[in-house]
C-alpha cells in the first residue's frame, strides 16, 4: 500500500503544471510556450488569453495569439506588466472579432478589476480592435509601449486618474489615445489614426506637454489651445454644447492677449494651417459667444437658456488695434436672439 501511495504521489508531480517559477523578487515570467502549453501561473489555462490576476510579470519571448479571435491578457487584477522589450501580436490582422491586447475579464471587458495596473516597455500589435482597452480600471501607467495597428478599435483607452507617459501609438482606427478624467499625459506620439483624433481629451484630464500629434489634437510647447467654431452660426441656447470634446465656452479673461495661447485651425474657423499665427481676423467678420468670467444673467442670455431679444449675453473677437499694430479683444452686449459662432478653450 505504501509504494502505491508513493507512486500515485510521484505520477501525480509528473502531471502537474509545470507553471514558471517565479524570480528571487517574485516577477513571474511569460512567454509563448507557456501561453500556449501549460498556462502561464495558476488558474490560466493553456491557450489565449493569459488570465492574470494581481502580481508583478516580464515577458521573456514575442506573444502571438492563435486565432485572430483571441484575446491577448486578460486582467483580473492589479497587474505589473514589463514587456521587456518584446511584443504581443494578434495571430492575424483580419476577421471581425472584437478581441483586444490587452483587457480586463474577457467577457467584461469595461470592468474595473484592473485598477492600479501598470504596462510598460514593449509593443502591442495587429489586434482587431483595441491594443490597450481598460476604460474603467482607474490609476492605470501606460509607459514607454508601442501600439500600433488595431484596424477596428483604438490604441490606449483606459480608466481616470491614469498615467501615459512615453509611448508611440500609430495607425490605429477609431482613436490613437483617448484620454478620461484626472490622467497625466507627457511626451506620446500618436499618428496616422485612421477615423479619429490622434489624442481625445475628456473633461479634466492634463496635458503636460511634450505630446506630439499628427492632426495637432495635443498640445505643443505648454500652450493652451483655442477656436472659433466653423460649424456655422448658433442660437444662445446651443452655445453650451458647441464646443468640442476636451473644450469649453472660453471666458473673455481665458482669451486675453498675451496669454500663452494656440490657435486650432483643424477644429477652427479660418485659413488651413493658421495653427500659431492666431485666430482669424479682423474683429467684424469673427464675432463668437463667450463667457465674461460672471454669473450674470445679463452676460449669459440668463445660463444660455433663452434665445429672447429681451435677454443678453457677450459676444466678441479679436481686432488690430490701428495704434500699435498689435491684436486685442473687443466684447459686445448683445441680445439673445442673435446667432453667431462660439470661442472654444481646452479644459
Amino acid at each position: 500500500m505504501r509504494n502505491v501511495l508513493i507512486r500515485f504521489a510521484a505520477l501525480a508531480c509528473l502531471l502537474a503544471p509545470a507553471w514558471p517559477a517565479a524570480s528571487a523578487d517574485g516577477v513571474i515570467e511569460l512567454s509563448q510556450a507557456c501561453a500556449v502549453q501549460t498556462g502561464c501561473v495558476a488558474g490560466d489555462a493553456p491557450g489565449y488569453p493569459i488570465t492574470l490576476d494581481a502580481g508583478s510579470y516580464v515577458l521573456t519571448s514575442n506573444l502571438r495569439t492563435t486565432d485572430v479571435s483571441q484575446f491577448g491578457i486578460s486582467l483580473t487584477g492589479a497587474a505589473t506588466i514589463d514587456f521587456n522589450g518584446f511584443h504581443l501580436r494578434s495571430f492575424s490582422i483580419g476577421g471581425t472579432t472584437t478581441a483586444s491586447g490587452i483587457t480586463s475579464s474577457v467577457g467584461n471587458p469595461a470592468g474595473s478589476v484592473a485598477s492600479g495596473s501598470t504596462i510598460r516597455n514593449g509593443t502591442i500589435d495587429f489586434f482587431r480592435n483595441n491594443g490597450i482597452f481598460l476604460p474603467n480600471a482607474k490609476g492605470v501607467a501606460v509607459e514607454n509601449m508601442v501600439v500600433r495597428s488595431s484596424v477596428g478599435g483604438g490604441g490606449i483607452l483606459v480608466g481616470e486618474n491614469a498615467r501615459l507617459v512615453g509611448n508611440r501609438v500609430f495607425n490605429n482606427n477609431d482613436y490613437g489615445i483617448r484620454v478620461t478624467p484626472g490622467s497625466l499625459v507627457r511626451d506620446n506620439l500618436v499618428f496616422d489614426t485612421t477615423d479619429g483624433p490622434d489624442l481625445e481629451f475628456a473633461q479634466g484630464a492634463i496635458d503636460y506637454g511634450g505630446n506630439i500629434c499628427e492632426d495637432e489634437s495635443c498640445q505643443r510647447r505648454s500652450y493652451r489651445r483655442y477656436y472659433l467654431t466653423d460649424s456655422g452660426f448658433v442660437s444662445a441656447t446651443s452655445v453650451p454644447t458647441a464646443c468640442a470634446a476636451g473644450y469649453h465656452l472660453a471666458s473673455l479673461y481665458e482669451l486675453a492677449p498675451g496669454n500663452a495661447l494656440q490657435y486650432n485651425s483643424n477644429l477652427g474657423d479660418g485659413p488651413a494651417g493658421n495653427g500659431d499665427t492666431g485666430p482669424p481676423a479682423p474683429f467684424n467678420n469673427y464675432l463668437g459667444w463667450h463667457a465674461s468670467g460672471t454669473n450674470a444673467a445679463g452676460d449669459t442670455c440668463s445660463g444660455w437658456s433663452t434665445n429672447s431679444s429681451a435677454q443678453t449675453g457677450r459676444a466678441g473677437g479679436y481686432t488690430i488695434d490701428e495704434t500699435t499694430g498689435f491684436p486685442t479683444w473687443r466684447s459686445l452686449t448683445v441680445d439673445c436672439d442673435l446667432t453667431a459662432q462660439v470661442w472654444c478653450i481646452e479644459d
